[in-house]
């Protein structure tokens, strides 16, 4: 057939194409009958399931009993009513399933699951699986011949084929990925387990380190074993030559063999033949009677002894019978007792990781209410600094502002005392002479400086001879001002106390807001030790419950009763 490319287009893995490929594996698929449990067996022991003691694996048995066909498979019967199973792309007839080997795979990954702990390797293959199907996917290109009709070509093989070669791997892959999917859901805590971290380098370097001392003992041992056996190789070839050797070491046939000339055959031609010695044929007719002799002597020696043990075999076998019923039965008591030990187990690990949970939760509920607080406590705190700052601000400028009215007050006083002064003073000597600077501007540089004359103008009936005498300028000094140094002094222990009043208040609400955190932290410690004596308690059980102590128990009574043991089984033997 003749094929152009004119209208051909090549495809990636996850383009267009696929809408038929959910249902490609299930056109003409007859109903599958309902199985026996004899048949349900069978098939879950050909996917390497034991159906009790991996009993958790058996919906995968289910899941691959009800899979689909991939793309171009189809089921039929033959005339026995035997199903088999054919695809029409390659012509290839099978008795099994084409997805069994998929599932056998899922079982394994459910091993490897619960061995390692996690899904993360599982994920690995699967994504490494993913990305060499599209580099595989990638060389096929979807082409059309000159009649219309629609083929893949591989362009790195040179193969053609019509069905989409995509379907088949992709059914197989999702499948896959749906299977692990259901996986997850049967194992939520172990899909969430995270991924381990990678060794560090120190690590590696030790492990290489490991493994070249065990790659040096392994070829010294073989060394050593290789020596070995060219040493035994050596001795051995030399006991082979020296018995090779004639007349060399023992002779075990030295007078025992003979040559003589004897009549053989038809013709009697006399021939020359090997053979004994007369005293060797004696000496063997003499060991033989001796050996029957001795065998019966023997056996009529023992032959009570063969009955007398031959009874007490019969009667063993009554009581090793029991034994070995008493045995099963304890042994099947046991492997119950141990079932529901792993069924308490499971329990009880579940309900620690739904009372971790919880724990974790209360913790994080009681460190956000913690952050809360503190959050409160700061902005508390920065309300009463920003109050106090305030205050002292005002402090401040209240000081600032009390010095100086006090310094106006003072220079006012002063202004007054000195006007008063010289008021006394004008009134004591009226005419005053004073050596002052020149204030003209013309007369300054000639005469800088100049005596004044001031006299005091008289006012009322002052007389300019009168005597004004002694007077005292500070006498609103002293203990004569007793009222004003009074009013000064109720106004400073009235600030005082109202000072005090407001530190004992400010000093209160922070000591409660210390003493509520505080308490809250001792709350805190408080629950924490008696959550840490609680997981303590209950990681105890769990050791005690691990080192098996009523099994070591029972095995410690049987080593004390030992010797009574051996007793009771001499007296029945």
């Amino acid at each position: 057939m003749t094929m152009s490319q004119t209208a051909g287009s090549s495809f990636a893995p996850g383009t267009t194409g696929f809408g038929s490929i959910a249902s490609a594996g299930t056109t003409g698929m007859p109903k599958r009958k309902q199985a026996s449990v004899v048949e349900m067996l069978e098939y879950v022991k050909s996917l390497n399931i034991d159906p009790i003691r991996e009993a958790d694996m058996l919906w995968i048995a289910e899941e691959a009993f009800n899979a689909p066909l991939p793309p171009g498979w189809t089921e039929h019967q033959d005339e026995q009513c035997r199903v088999y199973f054919h695809n029409s792309s390659t012509g290839e007839s099978t008795w099994k399933h084409p997805m069994d080997d998929l599932f056998r795979e899922i079982v394994d990954y459910q091993r490897r699951v619960v061995e390692v702990g996690g899904f993360w390797q599982i994920e690995d293959e699967i994504a490494e699986q993913e990305e060499n199907i599209r580099k595989d996917l990638a060389d096929w290109m979807e082409l059309f011949s000159e009649d219309g009709e629609k083929f893949f070509y591989n362009k790195h093989t040179e193969e053609s084929r019509f069905d989409d070669p995509r379907m088949a791997v992709y059914h197989v892959l999702y499948a896959r990925i749906k299977m692990v999917a259901r996986m997850k859901e049967r194992f939520p805590i172990l899909a969430r387990q995270p991924r381990p971290e990678e060794p560090t380098e120190a690590e590696k370097e030790l492990r290489r380190r490991r493994e070249e001392d065990r790659e040096h003992y392994m070829s010294s041992l073989l060394k050593i074993h290789t020596w070995g056996r060219v040493l035994l190789a050596k001795k051995k070839l030399q006991r082979a030559r020296e018995k090779a050797i004639v007349q060399k070491g023992p002779q075990p046939l030295r007078g025992m063999l003979r040559l003589r000339l004897e009549r053989v055959g038809t013709t009697g031609a006399r021939q020359l033949v090997l053979s004994q010695t007369t005293p060797a044929k004696r000496h063997r007719a003499a060991v033989k009677i001796q050996k029957r002799m001795r065998g019966i002597l023997t056996r009529k020696r023992f032959q009570p002894l063969v009955r007398h043990r031959c009874f007490l075999s019969k009667e063993m076998t009554k009581i090793q019978s029991m034994a070995r019923v008493w045995l099963a039965r304890r042994k099947v008591a046991r492997k119950k007792q141990q079932k529901l030990h792993v069924a308490a187990t499971k329990v009880q690990r579940t309900w620690r990781g739904y009372k971790d949970r919880q724990y974790v939760t209360a913790l994080r509920i009681d460190k956000a209410r913690y952050d809360r607080l503190m959050r409160s406590a700061i902005v508390i705190q920065s309300g009463v600094r920003m109050a106090l700052a305030r205050r002292e601000h005002d402090r401040r400028k209240l000081i600032r502002w009390a010095g100086g009215a006090s310094t106006i007050q003072r220079q006012v006083r002063i202004f007054l005392q000195r006007k008063e002064l010289h008021e006394l003073a004008l009134k004591d000597q009226p005419v005053q002479a004073m050596f002052t600077l020149n204030t003209n501007g013309m007369h300054r540089t000639v005469m800088p400086w100049t005596w004044r004359v001031f006299v005091a103008p008289w006012a009322g009936e002052e007389a300019p001879g009168e005597e004004t005498g002694f007077v005292d300028i500070f006498n609103k000094v002293g203990v004569n001002n007793w009222q004003t140094i009074a009013v000064v002094n109720c106004q400073k222990m009235v600030r005082g106390f109202l000072s005090r009043i407001r530190t004992q208040r400010l000093k209160t609400i922070a000591l409660c807001s210390v003493r509520s955190m505080v308490d809250g932290c001792l709350e805190e410690v408080t629950r924490r030790k008696a959550a840490a004596i609680k997981i303590q308690s209950i990681a105890r059980g769990f050791l005690v419950r691990r080192k098996n102590l009523i099994y070591e128990k029972r095995n410690a009574a049987w080593e004390a009763n030992v010797d009574n043991i051996v007793a009771v089984q001499a007296f029945f033997r």
